[in-house]
């Protein structure tokens, strides 16, 4: 029973890991899209209302990166129990 705790917990930190860099990357890709929108509204191209939606999204996207920093770690921690360690600090 433990061994199938061990492998459901290890594909969770796998997935968790990418996640992680999926998240890096929209983080990332939003920063790019919002200095985009900044400059075409410095251009008088688009309005106010579009930066403030670029920052939503970014704001979302971090708070989703957080989140899966920690179910990463949670995984990790949970998976070093079951092998018997003594959980690190992260």
């Amino acid at each position: 029973m433990i061994l199938k705790e061990i492998v459901k917990t290890w594909f969770l930190a796998i997935e968790a890991k990418i996640q992680l860099k999926l998240a890096k990357e929209l983080i990332d890709s939003h920063r790019k899209i919002l200095d985009i929108i900044r400059v075409k509204h410095k251009e008088g191209v688009v309005s106010m209302n579009y930066i403030h939606l670029a920052k939503a999204d970014l704001a979302r996207t971090e708070e989703v990166y957080i989140q899966v920093q920690g179910a990463y770690s949670e995984a990790l921690r949970i998976l070093e129990l079951l092998l018997g360690r003594q959980p690190t600090c992260r």
